[in-house]
């Protein structure tokens, strides 16, 4: 009897870490936007990929346990714009599609819009 009890109370913990893995995650809070527009040059671009399991794939993640598939758990790609700022800050601006920019390339941020600087 002791055993059956240890057996549902590992079924049931195991139930609820299920359904949490397969809950969405928290919405990222919005960068607040300057007005200010800054001049730079691009240092680098690194590709970020965010993985984990939600609703609609998580079927793929169980069976990718068991595959060398690394690309069945990423939910979103996103990209880090590294840039050295005229003034001798860095900053980093994230985008969600893939920047046309190479490094030592002149820049304009404005909040968390990039874009070629005029010469």
């Amino acid at each position: 009897m002791k055993r059956c009890r240890h057996r549902r109370v590992f079924v049931a913990v195991a139930a609820a870490l299920a359904i949490g893995a397969c809950s969405e995650p928290k919405p990222k809070p919005a960068i607040p936007e300057s007005t200010t527009p800054k001049l730079g040059v691009v240092a680098l671009v690194s590709e970020v990929k965010e993985r984990g399991m939600n609703t609609d794939n998580w079927k793929g993640v169980i069976g990718g346990m068991f595959s060398q598939d690394t690309e069945g758990n990423v939910m979103t790609t996103r990209y880090e714009v590294t840039v050295f700022y005229d003034d001798g800050t860095t900053g980093t601006v994230v985008v969600n599609q893939k920047p046309s920019f190479a490094a030592g390339q002149r820049v304009r941020v404005t909040g968390n819009k990039i874009e070629p600087a005029r010469r």
